[in-house]
């Protein structure tokens, strides 16, 4: 559409050059995701192909969630940075998933993507996943089971 590519002249420059920034990028997968809001801006706007390309990644989202779920209770929420776009993503996510998993109960995130992953390394009962109050969190990946101590410099 011409508002995408109005935004994606705005974000990357010559349309022509953006394969190059992409495959030349360290990270090509975080230099598209920054253009996804301004597709979430052109479809609140009424952009038809920018809500075209949110439901289908809505879609794509629910089929991994209903594969992970076929074997689980359907409890069922979501989280990552595509869902920043709020309900232009999070309606067609939730009409996929309930029309794809029977009895699906969705609940919003209670925290971040990062609260949820440090929540499942505290309850797995691996000694290397320390607490050191008030709020750090040490991961001692590569080290024996055997919990180590970290010290702070004060400074």
């Amino acid at each position: 559409s011409s508002t995408l590519l109005e935004h994606m002249r705005a974000a990357f420059g010559d349309p022509l050059a953006l394969v190059e920034q992409v495959y030349r990028s360290e990270t090509p997968a975080s230099t598209m995701a920054a253009f996804a809001p301004a597709v979430a801006d052109a479809a609140r706007a009424g952009d038809r192909l920018a809500a075209a390309i949110w439901r289908e990644a809505a879609t794509r989202l629910a089929d991994a969630v209903s594969a992970a779920a076929a074997e689980v209770e359907p409890l069922i929420s979501w989280g990552g940075r595509l869902f920043d776009a709020g309900e232009i993503v999070l309606e067609p996510f939730r009409d996929a998933v309930t029309s794809r998993v029977p009895g699906a109960r969705l609940v919003a995130p209670s925290g971040s993507s990062e609260n949820g992953a440090l929540r499942l390394a505290r309850t797995s009962g691996d000694p290397r996943v320390r607490t050191h109050e008030p709020h750090m969190y040490v991961f001692d990946v590569g080290a024996s089971t055997t919990p180590q101590h970290s010290h702070q410099r004060e400074g």
